[in-house]
């Protein structure tokens, strides 16, 4: 499989971990930021994610910044010649979901489950109904969708300012353009992995 050189750099960045202290810097938006396709088609496989700045709408809370994570929604489908007998499915055991931020921070996921655990049982009801359900087996023409959560851990790294997320490195905090963000997860085919990329829509 052919991959784009820039999502291939972007994996490889590594953000720095030393200790990290108040910051006392944000630094602009860098204007060259690159922004990924909000839909992949990789095989037979179409999926489409995207990021609601105005997801407090769903959920009644706005979920970044009352529990540190965010919420991406994702929709998996199969499309093109012979995808009514291809067998591929999602595992989520072995999905290895991760967004990708633009400073090449990886995002852990955060079951839909254990965010609800912790809110309040209306807004814990919508984030069980809206979640994404990674073990429905086989993928069809039919898309598999819903919201998966990925955590801002550790949260001393990571400051929520007028609704902008800031990533604290040595001090300086760096503005994070979620829309130039990738989602990376795997689908299963003949029981092996295969990866999938995406970038968000808004």
């Amino acid at each position: 499989m052919n991959r784009c050189p820039r999502v291939l750099c972007l994996l490889a960045l590594s953000a720095g971990c030393a200790s990290i202290t108040k910051a006392q810097v944000y630094t602009p938006m860098p204007e060259a930021a690159v922004r990924f396709p909000a839909d992949s088609w990789q095989n037979i496989v179409y999926t489409v994610a995207g990021f609601n700045h105005d997801h407090r709408r769903e959920f009644g809370l706005d979920l970044i910044k009352k529990r540190n994570v965010v919420p991406i929604h994702l929709s998996i489908e199969l499309r093109g010649a012979n995808m009514e007998s291809a067998r591929i499915q999602l595992n989520g055991d072995r999905m290895n979901l991760r967004l990708f931020l633009p400073d090449g921070t990886a995002l852990l996921p955060v079951s839909g489950d254990e965010v609800a655990a912790t809110l309040h049982a209306g807004d814990s009801a919508r984030v069980r109904s809206k979640r994404f359900r990674g073990d429905e087996g086989l993928l069809s023409s039919e898309p598999t969708r819903g919201y998966v959560f990925f955590e801002l851990a550790p949260e001393e790294e990571y400051v929520v300012k007028e609704g902008r997320i800031f990533h604290v490195v040595h001090g300086v905090a760096k503005p994070l353009d979620l829309t130039r963000s990738l989602v990376a997860f795997n689908v299963m085919i003949e029981n092996e992995p295969y990866p999938i990329y995406v970038g968000l829509n808004h």
